[in-house]
Order: structure tokens, then sequence, then C-alpha cells
């Protein structure tokens, strides 16, 4: 410090003690001139001279100390760290650690016997590394961490920062992956954070990945790791331009495309040399990171969905090959489309299990399929990815869960389950008709199936005989609300021999043949169902032109 500047700080500190009586003390000065003074008296005022000067020294010293001290604590720069463990380091202006803060309980095992508090960011950062890879939170199976600076000079410290980590991470594990970022303030990031215990950072980083894939819902995200969430960054799935990343994040935890693949065509029961448009991207579903494999063999486009860590198919599909139809970006995503059919269900979030959402071309609408089940029942909705509106749905009872035994008795009368039907549509008695029920037994169950007509739709009801509770119920457009005058242009056997040719079979080979003339999104259709081969196979062919507008096979069960 200057001379001046100390000469000025000094004087301010000795013009803060008590008394202010400088102009009195020289007064009293000029009065002694030239009197005899008593010794004794003398005695007493150099006491009180020097009484007041020490404490003017000491005054002087608190203040500097106090200065010195409030810059030792004052926080210029929050740095967070984020693996699983998620640690928050505060540093002052001189780049010194005034408090380093556990945010989660694999936190404060890292901190444990850690004395972080004014050392220099450098070092903190060195023992806080260190103490997350010898407690195997960062290893080859799992290398990465995401820092996140919020203060003074946050880019340019960020670089700084994720270079170093790079570094220990190259000499203590082989390699690393960093993701570096500012902190923004966002109102969103801090509620996701509060509603999952997870850093603003984290959160932050979270709803970068789901505003860029609609897919994606930040609520499942908010379970994985950091290294799983930079997998995701680099699948292809989420545009990371704008994020900053640097490293390698390892995929050694996974099997890998190839077995994923493999594990599709052995499902398939497909030569690899007999496929065509073979595309495996990582991704994330049913709450863990997957391999969705597709490919196309003998007429037919097959769609897997694998674990990528076990190799378990969590999902596969089959169907007619039908070209190629480009879905349009969705005008909001898929949290939301579930947000949707869980309103229209009556059902919360955390009740419902298996939850899968799809993005698909369907009749040349942008489609949300959402899926899930709660309670012993299935639910299945399709949802306008463009304006929300729920085009089709769908409850049945569980295949999974535990059938019940028939009941000898019922205890819900005719008229309970028209009330229960009428409730759960939201309909009047007065508003339906074709009003149909009658009493039968489905799966060892006693249920009453209730069918009528409104507003152009045709709603078809099981209640439960015994509770009282909807057991499965499924609306469509109503042939009524087109007319009869749009007859069907094609008779049912050219529908069949359409069908037929699709799926590359002859009658002869054919079994459980099953056909119906209905109405599908105001188009007149034939619904034909089949069995051939160990599978079963679903056509839906237009009755005006003979074009095959869907068709599925599976295994038959």
């Amino acid at each position: 410090m200057r001379n001046k500047e100390l000469e000025k700080n000094l004087r301010n500190a000795i013009s803060g003690c008590k008394p202010d009586n400088i102009d009195g003390i020289l007064r009293q000065c000029d009065k002694q001139e030239g009197d005899i003074v008593n010794m004794k008296n003398k005695s007493k005022t150099l006491l009180r001279a020097a009484c007041c000067v020490a404490a003017a020294l000491v005054l002087i010293a608190a203040c500097i100390f106090g200065a010195g001290y409030y810059r030792s604590n004052q926080v210029s720069t929050v740095i967070g760290l984020d693996v699983n463990p998620s640690i928050e380091l505060k540093i002052n202006d001189n780049g010194k650690v005034v408090e380093a803060a556990a945010l989660n309980a694999d936190a404060e095992k890292i901190l444990d016997g850690l004395e972080l508090r004014g050392t220099d960011t450098n070092t903190a950062l060195h023992a806080v590394i260190g103490a997350m890879v010898r407690e195997g939170y960062l290893n080859q199976l799992a290398n990465s961490v995401l820092v996140t600076v919020d203060g003074k000079n946050a880019q340019e410290l960020e670089k700084q920062l994720m270079q170093q980590i790079n570094e220990l991470l190259d000499k203590s594990i082989s390699s690393g992956a960093v993701i570096g970022q500012e902190l923004i303030a966002d109102d969103r990031a801090q509620q996701l954070a509060q509603k999952h215990g997870i850093s603003v950072g984290k959160a932050q980083l979270i709803l970068q990945i789901t505003d860029k894939n609609p897919l994606l819902m930040a609520d499942d995200l908010a379970a994985l790791s950091i290294n799983e969430l930079t997998v995701l960054l680099s699948s292809g799935k989420v545009d990371d331009s704008e994020i900053n990343t640097s490293g390698q994040v390892s995929m050694q935890a996974y099997i890998g495309a190839e077995k994923a693949l493999a594990a599709a065509l052995a499902h398939a029961v497909v030569e690899p040399l007999s496929t065509s448009d073979i595309e495996v991207e990582l991704d994330f579903r049913y709450g863990v990171i997957v391999y969705e494999v597709e490919f196309k063999a003998v007429n037919m486009e097959y769609e897997y969905v694998i674990n990528a860590v076990t190799g378990e198919i969590l999902s596969d599909k089959q169907k007619v090959e039908d070209g190629d139809d480009l879905v349009s970006a969705p005008a909001f995503n898929a949290q939301t489309a579930r947000d949707i059919a869980l309103k229209h269900a009556g059902l919360t979030a955390e009740s419902i299990t298996d939850l899968d959402i799809e993005l698909e071309k369907k009749n040349g609408l942008d489609i949300f399929e959402v899926e899930f089940k709660a309670g012993g029942m299935e639910y299945d909705y399709d949802i306008n990815a463009q304006t929300g509106e729920i085009i089709l749905w769908h409850s049945k009872a569980d295949d999974d869960r535990e059938q019940p035994v028939v009941p000898e008795t019922v205890s819900v009368t005719a008229e309970e389950a028209r009330a229960a039907a009428l409730n759960h549509a939201g309909l009047d008695a007065s508003e339906v008709s074709d009003y149909r029920s009658k009493l039968d037994y489905d799966d060892a169950r006693a249920v009453y199936e209730i069918e009528f007509v409104s507003g152009g739709y045709e709603y078809d009801y099981e209640i439960d005989a015994q509770t009282g509770k909807v057991a499965s119920f499924d609306k469509e457009y109503h042939e009524g609300e087109y007319g009869n005058a749009a007859a069907a242009a094609i008779t049912p056997e050219e529908a069949k021999a359409t069908a037929f040719a699709d799926a590359m079979l002859t009658s002869g080979q054919i079994s459980d043949y099953e056909s119906e003339l209905d109405y599908q999104r105001g188009r007149m259709v034939y619904e034909i169902e089949f069995k051939s081969g160990g599978k079963e196979y679903e056509y839906v062919i237009d009755a005006q032109t003979g074009a095959v507008i869907s068709g599925e096979v599976e295994a038959d069960d």
C-alpha cells in the first residue's frame, strides 16, 4: 500500500476514536504555559495520554484487520463441480476458498476430512477431483465432470477449470470428459433443482438437453449421472453446438452398437446379409440409456430398444414396410404430452410405471404415442404433436397382473355401471344414443360391456361388476357422423387380396381370418386380422382406394 493511502487509512481510523477533543487538549496546553505543574497530576495526565494513544493504535489495527477479514471472506465467484457428488467452492477475490459446500450425501463423503478453507482454487480443485477418483465416482467407466461458474470473469475461469480438470483426469484415469457452463439466472432451473434435490448447474444442463430434444423429459434426466448426460450429448440425439465440452466420454460401461444389433437380429431371426437401412443409435428410454436399433428385411421394418448396459431387449416392433414419413418438429415436448395424457386419465407422474413415449407420423399427422401402466391398467394415448389434441385413447387391464377369481355374484347394478361410464366420459344420459349394455366375463372377471354414441363418437366401456371401476374404454369416430353415402368402393374380398399380397402370403397359409368395415379418423377402412407361420398380422385397408394404410406383424402369443 502506498504511503498516502496508509496515511489516509490511519487518519480515518484515528478520527473514529472517542473522545474527539483535539482542540480542547491544545487549549489546555496553552493554559498551562509558564505555570508550575504538579508532577503528581502531570503523571496522571501523561498516563491518560498514553492510554489514548494506545487505544488509537488498537483501533487502527482493528480497522486494518477488519478490512482484511472482510475482503478474505467476501465471495466473488462460485464454482460448481458435479459428477454424482455435487460440490460448491465459494472463492474470494484473492482466489482463496471461503467455503466448500456439499450439496448431496455423496458430496459430504468427498469433503469429509478435506480442509479446503483458505486454500487456493487450484489446490482445492486437485483435492476434490482426487477424492472423487479415490472414492470411485470418477473412473474409466464414468469419467465426466460438469463445471459451472458464477461470478467474475466466469467465461475465462470456465476455460481454465475445464483444462485443469481434463489434465487431472488424464493423469489419474487415463482420460476424461468435461462440460463447462456459465450459470444463467433461470427460474426453471431453480424449480427443477429444488424438485429433485440436484444442483442448479445440473438442472441448467438438463434443460439445455430437453430444449434440444422434445422426446426427453427433465424429470427423468434428473436421476442420471453427469456421465450419462454426457453420453446423451455425444449420441447425436441432442444438438450440443451451444454446450462447451472437451475430452472424450467413456463408453466402456455399454455393450456397444455391434452387440446391440446382433441381439436384435437374433431375436428377429434375420440373417445380417438380408438386412438393409440399418441404424443403431444411443438414446434414453424407460429410465435408462438404450440402443435404438432399426433395420429392414424382406419387406418388413424392425424396431428394437435394447438396454445399453445389460443388452436386455426392452421392446420390439415389426411392421410391413410403408415408406418413410418424415415427422415435423413438434409444438411441445414429450413431458407436456405425458402431462396431457395423465390429466385426462386422472393420474399423477408418481403413480405410473413403464412410461414410453414415441413421436411418429400416423395417417398424415404428427403423433405423440404415450403408453404407461397404473393401478392394474394399461393406458395408450395418441396426442396430436402440433395441437395437443387427444386423437385416440385406450385403456385395458394389465395383462401382466394376476387375474382375479370369477365372482359368484356381482356388486354393481347395470344402472350403476351406466352411471360410471357416463361419468368417465363426462356426458349426461340425455346426450347419448344407441346405448347398449350387457353383463359378461372377460379374463375371469365379471364386467358390464357398455356401448353408446355421442357427439360423433362411439364409446366402448367395460365396467368392473364388483368394484364399479372402469376396466377399459375406447373412443373412435362413429360411422353415423359421416353418413352412409360414402359406401365402400372395394369389396371385402378385394381388401383381403390386398392384405395377403402385401404380406406375401396365400389363402392356404392363413388361419383365424377376421375382417370388419369401420371408420378411422373420418375414413372408411377395412380392419383385417389373420395368423400365419407363428405370427399375427393386422392390416388397415382404405375402403375407397384399396391402399394399405397400415400393416403390423408380431409374434403369435
